[in-house]
């Protein structure tokens, strides 16, 4: 063996070659990729869903969060507002029977006098000169 085989070489003006990427790195990456786009499309998708549960939550008067748990994280959100519609309603009727209203004067009562706007406005008038409120209660004078 002679000296200049003991010597390093001179570098040259080239850059050495990457070393050869291996295939199953490359699949692995790839992989690992898939993985959190799935991910952060569940949690888009989580965070849409919440919100659009937040706005029927806010628009129907009667709808709870409890109605949506039980119905589950998988019900339609279509499906879901036509429910919040039926709830509230359901709710709406319940609590508001149809008939004559929910209070004040009752015109098939044959003891009071007609009712007229004027007599109305009137009654109402007297009504906040007493301090009362101007719903009107009781007898027409």
């Amino acid at each position: 063996m002679s000296e200049l085989d003991a010597l390093p070489s001179v570098p040259s003006a080239e850059p050495p070659l990457p070393p050869e990427p291996d295939s199953t790195s490359q699949t692995t990456e790839a992989d690992r990729l898939r993985t959190e786009l799935a991910e952060l499309r569940r949690e888009r998708d989580a965070r849409e869903r919440q919100d659009a549960v937040d706005g029927l939550l806010r628009r129907f008067q009667y709808m709870t969060p409890e109605i949506v748990q039980a119905l589950g994280d998988d019900f339609p959100l279509d499906r879901l507002e036509a429910v919040a519609a039926a709830v509230n309603g359901a709710v709406h009727v319940g609590r508001y029977p149809r008939g004559l209203g929910r209070g004040g004067l009752d015109p098939t009562d044959g003891n009071q006098r007609d009712v007229t706007w004027g007599r109305l406005f009137t009654q109402a008038r007297q009504n906040r000169a007493q301090g009362q409120g101007a719903t009107i209660v009781g007898d027409l004078r």
